[in-house]
């Protein structure tokens, strides 16, 4: 057997063994379970919706980010205008070229300040699909552990365990 197949036999046979036992599930984001559509007992197609934790922080905090971007957007836009007056004035010679240079610095660093406003804001939006826990596989439900109304601590709260299902 080739060294790649054997290491993919060894794999799949790993992942098979793991996937017997029950699967701890649980959520990457602080928050209260708002809903939670399955109960002990119930076998999931893979993909369905096992619990869902609130988005008001999400989305709170999103609409102060968007509010980041759209302040460091005015900002270089005020810049530029001002870069753009200085610039006329040096081209008359009634200015300094230090003058120019702050103009063109503070255009520079509007530009970063915006850029990482919005490198911020796209962090933050990646987050959105952990608040839908989906089930991983095939599987049925076998024990409720946090159930919809509590809070979950990131990954240190497991809400549920799953085994497969046939």
């Amino acid at each position: 057997m080739k060294r790649g197949l054997l290491g993919a036999a060894l794999l799949l046979s790993a992942a098979m063994t793991l996937a017997a036992e029950p699967v701890k599930v649980g959520a990457l984001v602080t928050g209260m379970i708002e809903a939670m559509p399955v109960k002990a007992g119930d076998v999931v197609k893979r993909g369905a919706l096992l619990f869902r934790v609130d988005m008001a922080m999400w989305k709170a905090r999103r609409a102060e980010l968007a509010a980041q971007v759209a302040l460091r957007k005015a900002q270089l836009e005020d810049a530029q205008r001002d870069l753009a007056e200085q610039q006329d004035l040096y081209d008359r010679t009634v200015l300094a070229t230090r003058a120019l240079q702050r103009s063109q610095t503070r255009v520079a660093i509007a530009k970063a300040q915006l850029q990482a406003a919005q490198a911020a804001l796209q962090a933050h939006q990646a987050w959105k699909r952990y608040y839908e826990v989906r089930a991983p596989f095939k599987a049925r439900v076998k024990a409720i552990q946090t159930p919809a109304g509590s809070t979950v601590y990131r990954e240190n709260t497991p809400v549920m365990l799953l085994e497969p299902a046939s």
